[in-house]
């Protein structure tokens, strides 16, 4: 397994987003549900992937989340 050591400094990392056919049957809400009891005891990301994903998230969320545009 490698380490933040493991990796020399400037070395880029490309983490590809995948659909998870498993999920497909599961609703948003409830995904969205587990998603913040997994983040709510603030529990920091524990690799470069996790903090990548939850980055991308969080930008995302942020466009899902303006209602002010949807509206306008």
């Amino acid at each position: 397994m490698k380490t933040n050591s493991d990796v020399p400094a400037g070395t880029f990392t490309h983490y590809a987003l995948n659909q998870n056919e498993s999920l497909k049957s599961v609703s948003i809400s409830d995904l969205f549900s587990e998603l913040i009891v997994q983040t709510a005891f603030d529990i920091k990301a524990t690799s470069q992937k996790q903090a990548f994903l939850s980055h991308r998230l969080w930008n995302n969320l942020q466009s899902y989340s303006d209602v002010q545009s949807m509206m306008g």
